[in-house]
């Protein structure tokens, strides 16, 4: 567990639209419209307006299906950090995506302020 940072500023984002989520193996990808991109290799979760967490990460022998995809054309309008834990994208339509620091011995993410990481 590396943490978030409490000044971990994500104000690159604010005002890009996350227009592609890339599903791999061991994480998922979050890519903004401009540049950045944010690969969850541990913990996130994706909320809605109501604040129900509708999908998030799992083992994929244990996914039925993933619901993310519902974030795809969002503009983001907001960021929290809650350090060391977690840091959460607020969405255009009231959806939040939240990335949480839970890998004792591995990164749990890493954010690319300038393009894909892959």
């Amino acid at each position: 567990m590396y943490g978030v940072p409490a000044d971990l500023d994500l104000s690159f984002l604010v005002g890009q639209q996350l227009s592609n989520i890339l599903i791999g193996e061991f994480m998922v990808m979050f890519c903004f419209s401009r540049e950045g991109s944010i690969n969850a290799y541990g913990g996130w979760e994706a909320v809605d307006p109501e604040g129900v967490v509708f999908d998030r990460s799992m083992e994929n022998g244990e996914r039925g299906e993933y619901r993310v995809h519902r974030l795809l054309g969002q503009d983001v309008v907001g960021f929290h950090i809650d350090a060391p834990r977690s840091f959460e994208l607020e969405l255009s339509r009231g959806y939040r995506l939240r990335v949480i620091d839970d890998q004792e011995h591995y990164e749990s993410f890493q954010i690319d302020p300038l393009g894909l990481v892959v």
